[in-house]
């Protein structure tokens, strides 16, 4: 089955609190300004010619590298692109699927911020950790 309702919970150590405010406005530009599937496969073609990687050229034929590289030079495309060099798949889905943003208009989900009221660094080997 499904999920009725669910939180993702943002949780960040006191020393970063006043950058909360910017972690939510990424979150509201990353689920109010959806790509659609052409710019999805040209932000995956300028991460292809970041990377290097062979036969990678710009798919839209009316945008050259320069133009494409500058409309993609925002913070949440850098993200994008650090997370496309561990898994490309994974990286993509997010801008590719409406699913989360669709739940969360529908009041299915939320994302919340926590600060963290104590540092934990006893608790800091597991970063990362599955």
């Amino acid at each position: 089955g499904t999920v009725p309702q669910w939180t993702i919970r943002l949780v960040v150590p006191r020393r970063f609190r006043k950058a909360i405010a910017l972690y939510r406005y990424a979150v509201r530009d990353e689920l109010a300004t959806p790509l659609s599937p052409s710019l999805v496969d040209e932000l995956e073609s300028v991460f292809r010619h970041r990377a290097g990687s062979a036969g990678a050229t710009v798919t839209a034929t009316d945008v050259d590298l320069p133009t494409a590289k500058q409309k993609f030079a925002a913070a949440r495309f850098r993200v994008r692109y650090r997370m496309w060099q561990v898994d490309p798949s994974m990286a993509l889905w997010g801008v590719r699927s409406s699913v989360l943003r669709d739940k969360l208009a529908r009041g299915e989900g939320r994302i919340e911020f926590m600060e963290l009221p104590h540092q934990y660094l006893r608790l800091a080997s597991l970063v990362g950790v599955a």
